[in-house]
């Protein structure tokens, strides 16, 4: 465990502010773009890193999420950062790919805290009233004058298997009917792992790790909560990731294919995320489920 804290504290040194949120730097200054993303990752990958301090874990991680609600227009919303003087702490700025990832954490954490089930819920509820739309109706770095923006979808299908494993982490059990519905809805993760094994084979696409990271983090909650053959399956399938050197690698680098998304996506002034994962990605996903 101390290892690990030094690890930790190596990796995250320079990447986070005074309140502990995570960012990356841009022009020499912290940026919050991935705030709430990085935030979600960060706090799953403590799950499984230090299972003995994980019911104060989810005090802090519920914490900080209650910092990221704002109640705009009677209505709460998410945001990427706390801090409203700055464009990712606005009420109008969380996106899927950063929401994904806290909702993941919260999932996990609902095995230690009923409150952390019931923040799902209210995240659930509110996406639902929206007609399953976000908030991140402006562009990315949003100015004054800037032209509303089609906000990112989350499907009823997506949400039902979050629904349905935080319910589960909670109750630490799953109804018959609940089993055979996630071998359904655990068709999305397969699809994508697909698709990610795909993409990694096509030069004009194998640097597009973007939805790697998400993917994984996907695959290790669903897996910890409750696995399922599709899983399996899904798990099975992106195992055969190919290795993409990343593009601002001058010479060429071989690696395990999931690994080296990750170092794509984090390694280059970023927190070096793919470090903390990697005793995570050759454990869950590596050697399958």
């Amino acid at each position: 465990m101390e290892e690990s804290k030094k690890v930790e504290a190596n990796i995250l040194q320079n990447f986070t502010d005074d309140q502990g949120y995570i960012g990356t730097i841009s022009n020499g200054k912290l940026d919050f773009g991935d705030g709430a993303a990085l935030l979600g990752r960060y706090y799953v990958w403590r799950y499984f890193a230090y299972p003995e301090t994980r019911y104060v874990d989810r005090v802090h991680l519920l914490d900080k999420v209650y910092d990221l609600r704002y109640f705009h227009k009677n209505k709460w919303q998410w945001r990427r950062h706390h801090d409203l003087s700055i464009w990712t702490g606005k009420p109008w700025t969380m996106s899927r790919d950063n929401l994904t990832p806290l909702m993941n954490a919260l999932i996990l954490y609902s095995s230690c805290s009923g409150q952390c089930e019931i923040e799902i819920r209210q995240i659930l509820y509110s996406i639902k009233k929206r007609w399953g739309f976000l908030w991140n109706y402006y562009p990315i770095g949003f100015q004054q004058y800037d032209e509303p923006k089609l906000p990112d979808f989350m499907s009823p299908l997506y949400r039902k298997q979050v629904e349905i494993r935080s319910r589960a982490a909670v109750a630490k059990k799953i109804s018959l009917k609940h089993r055979v519905a996630l071998w359904v809805l655990d068709l999305a993760p397969l699809i994508q792992s697909i698709i990610q094994v795909w993409k990694s084979t096509k030069d004009d696409k194998k640097h597009d790790v973007s939805d790697d990271i998400n993917h994984q983090v996907e695959l290790l909650v669903r897996q910890e909560i409750h696995s399922t053959p599709t899983l399996k399956l899904a798990i099975w399938i992106y195992d055969k990731r190919r290795t993409a050197s990343p593009p601002w690698m001058k010479e060429r680098y071989e690696g395990y294919g999931p690994q080296t998304a990750l170092l794509t996506y984090y390694g280059n002034g970023g927190p070096r995320f793919d470090l903390l994962y990697k005793p995570l990605i050759d454990k869950y996903i590596r050697r399958g489920a």
